[in-house]
């Protein structure tokens, strides 16, 4: 994404229904706190780790495999990546301030203990998954 380094104060920023196949360009706006990046054919996650002020990641409706990527997003209280193509809960260890997460719509089996470091979460969406247990 070029053509964001003079909006250093940014806070929010939509890119919905874009062509866009990755995330890059964004370490010009350090201070966002809300991103949303949804319906479009990135199949990453990458190019957030400057993103340390966010609070709120959307992106849903995109091409995603793996949760990955997150680790220095560790003021994320609202994280959505439901349908996308996810099939294991992982990468979300370091996300301790986590309140609500989106899942929903993916190919995701099992929970398991993927969740025990997020003990902030208030709100969990698995529906449309493949889950043949809850433990």
């Amino acid at each position: 994404m070029e053509g964001l380094h003079p909006f250093y104060g940014l806070k929010k920023l939509c890119i919905i229904s874009q062509s866009l196949d990755t995330i890059e360009g964004l370490e010009g706006c350090p201070l966002l706190e809300q991103l949303w990046i949804c319906e479009t054919n990135i199949s990453v996650i990458s190019g957030l780790h400057t993103l340390t002020n966010l609070r709120e990641l959307y992106l849903y409706a995109n091409q995603i495999k793996q949760i990955q990527g997150l680790s220095t997003l560790t003021e994320l209280t609202t994280l959505w990546l439901n349908d996308n193509q996810i099939k294991a809960i992982q990468g979300l260890e370091r996300l301790k301030k986590l309140q609500t997460l989106w899942l929903a719509g993916n190919l995701i089996e099992r929970i398991g203990e993927s969740l025990s470091h997020n003990l902030d979460l208030q709100e969990l969406n698995l529906a449309n998954n493949r889950l043949g247990t809850i433990t």
